[in-house]
């Protein structure tokens, strides 16, 4: 069943024209950089008309793993929770649709609130998807499992004691420096910015997706560019997972993004988890860490700390497929933590290198990440393993005829 969010209310509709049997439509091949339980995919279903019914998946053992069917920039997809299994060794699940009855209320939900949207796993808050703001749109707050923001405050909200710089680092956000010269990453005038022009949410029992789109306005009204981006919302074994993924469309004539530090996918830590004025750490997938870490290529980097609850980080690994994969990282020590794939020069120091690209018009560049919001110190929650499997390719789908 896929329930759909719309408005103040949640509707879960039984969906029409069930298969009387179980039928199976999908055969996936996973293997798996280490042992992971409940890891979320997203398997794509290449049948066309989609069969209609309730999603599941069955390991060779032939245990039944419930999944959620959600359509996602016009594919069609089975989002699910599976066991990985160890290095080295492949896995092949039937995914299966059959006529089962829902069971049981959705787990993930998308809730107005706030002036925002807000994502539920049960009665905890994941994060609050925010779109009023002037300049951009930003997650602000997001939760650990343990109910413990892993996002600065300021300037949402004043809390005592908490770093106070850099009004345009909000919650977790998607922008950039250099847009056609325009500056999207700072606020004020004279800076870009990007409007949501729409917005549509799903939810279930596996995942919960929010979809939008949103136009880049220069200071003087012009559009410059635009983007479609979806946000999916995971509760995950290891911890909350945000899976987020934006394409720009160069729809006005040609995009330059240009080379400078400032952007692109970032979010800013609370000023305990920071190396500079807490007690947290960070660490890359290439071993550096801390202040050693800024500038340096990786594919997947863990900031944490010690919150009153207890160790709590973020680790956000990106997709390989993504432009000049591993990407620069500006992860600063005083708490901002950003991927960017366009400051070369910036981070490498070499003036003679240019790490600007420019999309042709009427073409497209998509970036995709995932997030993982996590409690308790990383290595005993699996986080490193986690984060290496993200960074690997999506599970290769043999479709059944």
């Amino acid at each position: 069943m896929l329930c759909v969010c719309a408005g103040a209310a949640l509707t879960c509709g039984s969906a029409a024209g069930l298969q009387a049997a179980e039928k199976v439509v999908a055969r996936v091949s996973i293997s798996a950089a280490a042992e992971l339980k409940g890891y979320p995919v997203l398997i794509p279903l290449t049948a066309a008309p989609v069969p209609r019914g309730t999603p599941a998946l069955r390991s060779p053992d032939g245990r039944r793993t419930d999944g959620q069917l959600v359509r996602i920039e016009g594919r069609d997809f089975v989002a699910a929770l599976v066991d990985l299994p160890g290095s080295g060794v492949r896995t092949v699940y039937e995914v299966s649709l059959d006529a089962s009855p829902a069971r049981g209320a959705s787990r993930l939900e998308v809730r107005p609130e706030d002036e925002a949207l807000a994502v539920y796993a049960g009665d905890s808050l994941i994060a609050r998807h925010n779109s009023t703001h002037p300049f951009k749109p930003y997650l602000w707050p997001v939760f650990s499992p343990g109910g413990v923001d892993v996002t600065r405050s300021y300037p949402m909200r004043d809390v005592p004691g908490e770093d106070q710089d850099h009004v345009h680092h909000r919650g977790l956000w998607f922008t950039h420096g250099d847009v056609n010269g325009v500056d999207f990453w700072g606020e004020g005038e004279p800076k870009g910015r990007t409007i949501q022009r729409s917005v549509s949410v799903s939810c279930g029992p596996v995942c919960a997706v929010i979809r939008t789109v949103n136009d880049w306005v220069a200071p003087d009204g012009r559009k410059i560019c635009e983007d479609e981006r979806t946000q999916v919302f995971w509760k995950t074994p290891v911890g909350n997972v945000i899976d987020y993924r934006i394409t720009l469309k160069a729809t006005e004539g040609a995009v330059r993004l240009g080379d400078t530090k400032e952007g692109t996918f970032a979010i800013r830590v609370p000023k305990w988890m920071t190396v500079k004025n807490g007690t947290g750490h960070i660490l890359n997938s290439a071993g550096d860490r801390d202040g050693a870490a800024w500038g340096k290529r990786a594919v997947w980097v863990i900031y944490w700390g010690p919150s009153a609850a207890g160790a709590t980080g973020v680790a956000i690994a990106e997709d390989p497929q993504n432009f000049r994969f591993p990407t620069y990282w500006h992860a600063r020590d005083y708490g901002l933590f950003a991927a960017n794939p366009f400051g070369v020069r910036d981070f490498t120091g070499d003036k003679d290198r240019d790490g600007s690209i420019e999309i042709p018009a009427g073409g497209s560049l998509t970036l995709a990440y995932r997030v993982l919001v996590f409690d308790g110190d990383p290595e005993k929650a699996g986080v490193p393993a986690f984060a290496a499997q993200a960074a690997l390719r999506r599970p290769f789908v043999v479709t059944l005829p």
